[in-house]
């Protein structure tokens, strides 16, 4: 038993002295509880909704007011053209567009009953299912107060959404969910793997015997960080013909234009995982710490909650993150076919975010190595 408490003492006097591994057991569990507790909801809200309605009369625009005040819609803005529609849901600016034909009025006030259309979004299946849903439930009740008939009566009038699954149309999970793996495996693998093997150098001694050899440090960074990108790629070439050939999901768009992107992203997490080995003196504090970042990372990515359904600083906040524009951008580029040009409002803060972070790692590195 004296043994024993020996042992114990030793450890949590071991723990103390740790400072830096502390304050992180202490602090990180209070700032992952606030964050990801306003972050991780199952709700749909604030779906982009955009609005195509020719009928243009007092019926039209009460069945507009009642999206338009639902806290489940945002209605981003109208369009003269059906055809806009779809462009805006091609380009990710809206979710839903609904296209209300001229007559819909007189047709609805005729019999309470009408018809108009919906172009949903289907890459998320279980969001287009649920947005559909609120939106049904809408049309009922417009129906409803028109034909003055009780709740429980036969065949409830109102407007028929007459629905268009886009890009998903099967509505399948895996369509959905499937490119989002392949980019946080890839992120695990450069930024978990990459830090822990240079603190592994360090703890081993290898890294100050490579500082006094003909290499300068550049070199050496990248000598150390290129394997890891050529795996990345070769990683990612492999999971997509795993997940053709398991799940049936096709690439839709250019295999170019996805590893372009990636090597974008990959400045981020290459960089990231040099930043925390410099913080790191052991490769259990790297593993900590990366492990710290990677919580964040992909659930404020949009990998698995909507980030329109977090609150409004918790946005602002994932604009931060650089695994949330590459989410954006492989779910692009694999299910719609987007070219990169259309993509520009999300390659360009991924660029940013990787050249400063990239740069900040480096001087890091060669500061404390210097």
């Amino acid at each position: 038993m004296r043994t024993l408490i020996a042992m114990v003492k030793k450890e949590i006097l071991q723990l103390r002295a740790d400072t830096f591994y502390l304050r992180f057991l202490l602090i990180a569990p209070l700032f992952q509880l606030i964050v990801l507790g306003f972050a991780l909801t199952i709700e749909t809200t604030n779906v982009p909704t955009l609005i195509c309605d020719l009928d243009r009369t007092a019926l039209s625009r009460e069945f507009v007011r009642s999206v338009s005040t639902n806290e489940r819609f945002n209605v981003i803005g109208t369009v003269e053209e059906y055809e806009e529609l779809g462009d805006a849901l091609q380009r990710w600016q809206a979710s839903i567009g609904i296209y209300i034909p001229p007559g819909f009025g007189r047709d609805l006030k005729r019999d309470a009953s009408a018809e108009l259309q919906v172009l949903i979004d289907a890459v998320d299946g279980n969001k287009a299912l649920t947005a559909y849903g609120y939106l049904q439930q809408i049309a009922a009740e417009q129906g409803l107060r028109l034909a003055a008939v009780p709740l429980d009566a036969g065949g409830a009038p109102g407007p028929r959404l007459v629905y268009h699954y886009l890009f998903n149309p099967e509505l399948k999970n895996a369509a959905f969910m499937v490119p989002g793996i392949v980019v946080v495996i890839v992120t695990i693998i450069t930024l978990m793997i990459g830090a822990m093997n240079l603190v592994r150098e360090k703890e081993v001694g290898t890294l100050e015997q490579l500082m006094v050899t003909p290499i300068n440090r550049s070199q050496l960074i990248l000598g150390k960080l290129i394997p890891f990108l050529v795996y990345a790629f070769i990683e990612v070439a492999v999971l997509l013909k795993v997940a053709e050939l398991v799940f049936g999901l096709h690439l839709a768009g250019s295999l170019l234009s996805l590893y372009l992107a990636l090597l974008l992203y990959l400045f981020s997490t290459l960089g990231l995982g040099l930043l925390v080995s410099s913080a790191a003196g052991t490769q259990q504090q790297a593993l900590f710490i990366a492990w710290f970042f990677m919580i964040f990372m992909i659930l404020l990515s949009g990998f698995f909650i909507p980030i329109r359904n977090m609150p409004r600083w918790l946005q602002w906040l994932t604009m931060l993150n650089p695994l949330r524009f590459m989410m954006t951008i492989v779910r692009e580029i694999y299910l719609k076919a987007t070219p990169l040009k259309l993509l520009a409002d999300q390659l360009l803060p991924l660029s940013a975010l990787g050249l400063v972070i990239f740069g900040t790692s480096i001087f890091t590195f060669q500061k404390k190595s210097g």
